[in-house]
C-alpha cells in the first residue's frame, strides 16, 4: 500500500468513525452528557465508567481476534464486517479519552 493509499484509507476511516459516533450518540447518550451510558452502568456493577467502557470495548476486540483467526484459516470476511468492528473499537478509545479528560477536568476543579 502506498503512502497516498494509506492516507486516503485513514481519512475515510476517521470520517466513518465521526459519523458512527454522531449516530450512536442518539442511541446511547442523553442531551446533557455524551458519556452517560458508562456512568449510569458503573454503579450497577460496582465498577468505574472507564472499566465499563473497557468491558464493552473488549467485545469488539474479541470479535476482531476471531476474525483474524478465521482469516488465518484461509476464510474471508467482508470488509464491511471488519470495518464495523474496527471503527467501533477506535470509537471506544475516543470515548475513553473523553472520560479521562472529563475526570482530569473534575479533579483539577476540585483542587486535587
Amino acid at each position: 500500500m502506498t503512502y497516498e493509499e494509506f492516507n486516503t484509507m485513514t481519512d475515510a476511516i476517521l470520517e466513518n468513525c465521526k459519523d458512527v459516533l454522531r449516530l450512536k450518540a442518539g442511541e446511547y447518550a442523553n442531551e446533557k452528557d455524551r458519556l452517560c451510558q458508562f456512568k449510569q452502568i458503573a454503579p450497577l456493577i460496582n465498577e468505574t465508567p472507564e472499566q465499563v467502557l473497557i468491558g464493552m470495548w473488549l467485545k469488539h476486540v474479541q470479535s476482531i481476534c476471531e476474525y483474524v483467526n478465521v482469516l488465518s484459516k484461509g476464510k474471508s470476511i467482508s470488509i464491511e464486517k471488519w470495518d464495523e468492528k474496527i471503527i467501533d473499537s477506535i470509537n471506544y478509545m475516543v470515548l475513553l479519552r473523553g472520560l479521562l479528560v472529563e475526570k482530569e477536568s473534575i479533579k483539577y476543579t476540585l483542587g486535587e
